[in-house]
C-alpha cells in the first residue's frame, strides 16, 4: 500500500454493459486501500468496402458503398480521398443494416487512395476501413481529342479538295 498499486482481475463482460468495480486492498498492518470506477464494454468495429471503382475521371462524381459492422443505424463515417497534399472528406451516416454510401469528386489526375474512419461511439470501438486506390483518368475521348479531331478535319480537307478536283473537270 505504500506504493498505493493493487492490481484486481475483472472476468471478461458482454459488449455493451456497464463495469462498475471496487477493489478494497490491504497490506500487512490492515491499511485499507480503495479504488472504484466504471467503464464500458465496447463492441469491435469493422469497416469494409462493398463498391469503390477502379477509375473515374477528373471531377466526376462517383460513389462508394461499404459496410459498417455491428449493424447499427446513424453511426457517423468520414471518407477520405487522399492524393499527395490533397485530401477530400465526406461524413456520411450508417443505414439500420450497416451499410453506408458517399459522394466523392477528384480534381487531378493520378492515384487517389480512399479509406474511411469511424470515431466510435459510448458502445462501439473505434475503427478504420481497409486502404483502398483508383485511378483518375482522362477519358479516351479528351485524352485524344486533338488527334481524333484532326485526323476528322484533315480526312474532311483531303475529301473536299478531291471533290472539288473531280468536280470541276
Amino acid at each position: 500500500i505504500s506504493n498505493e498499486t493493487c492490481t484486481a482481475v475483472i472476468p471478461g463482460q458482454v459488449a455493451g454493459a456497464t463495469v462498475n468495480y471496487e477493489v478494497k486492498a490491504f497490506d500487512f498492518l490492515e491499511n485499507m486501500l480503495t479504488a472504484n470506477g466504471s467503464y464500458s464494454v465496447k463492441y469491435d468495429s469493422l469497416l469494409n468496402w462493398t463498391r469503390v471503382p477502379k477509375t473515374v475521371a477528373p471531377n466526376e462524381n462517383f460513389t462508394v458503398e461499404g459496410r459498417f459492422a455491428p449493424e447499427v443505424g446513424g453511426i457517423p463515417i468520414t471518407v477520405y480521398l487522399s492524393a499527395g497534399n490533397v485530401t477530400k472528406e465526406k461524413v456520411c451516416f450508417t443505414l439500420e443494416n450497416g451499410t453506408f454510401k458517399a459522394e466523392l469528386a477528384p480534381d487531378t489526375v493520378g492515384t487517389w487512395v480512399i479509406y474511411a474512419e469511424c470515431d466510435g461511439s459510448s458502445s462501439i470501438r473505434a475503427g478504420e476501413s481497409p486502404l483502398v486506390t483508383i485511378e483518375v483518368e482522362e477519358p479516351v475521348l479528351a485524352k485524344y481529342s486533338y488527334y481524333i479531331f484532326g485526323t476528322v478535319g484533315a480526312i474532311i480537307a483531303i475529301g473536299m479538295g478531291l471533290f472539288v478536283r473531280k468536280s470541276r473537270g
